[in-house]
């Protein structure tokens, strides 16, 4: 089964990095990068969930890839697990309540307020080593 497993996850990988063209069915890319989310979930960490990201963006790249190209690749699945799998915390935000946005926190609760989106999303950059600081 681990051949199976391989596939699938180089395909939401795919999914994930090219996405839907738009005016396509985009709700199935979406659904693959939340079965990715679901996936990575064990990933209790900021380093782990981005050497996973990471793994994701190089599985889907050409050989010959420039660098800064390979470098926004892996930006944008980056930013797009933090925008699929991370909530915003409306409610907790209008009703003036306290809402974490440490990166680790914000990986552990899957919610945020501008802050914890941002402050997720740079921890995984910087834990990303092809992206360095």
């Amino acid at each position: 089964m681990p051949s199976l497993l391989g596939a699938l996850r180089a395909a939401l990988c795919a999914t994930l990095v090219v996405g839907a063209p738009r005016g396509a069915a985009s709700s199935c890319s979406t659904e693959h990068t939340a079965l990715l989310g679901r996936m990575e979930r064990a990933d209790s960490t900021v380093a782990a969930l981005a050497e996973a990201l990471a793994a994701c963006a190089l599985a889907s790249a050409p050989g010959d890839e420039p660098a800064d190209v390979a470098r926004a690749r892996a930006l944008r699945v980056l930013f797009r697990w933090v925008t699929t799998n991370v909530d915003y915390a409306a409610a907790e935000f209008f009703a003036g309540e306290s809402v974490d946005c440490a990166p680790a926190a914000v990986l552990t609760s899957r919610r945020a307020i501008c802050a914890g989106y941002a402050a997720l999303f740079v921890a995984l950059a910087r834990a990303t080593p092809m992206l360095g600081d």
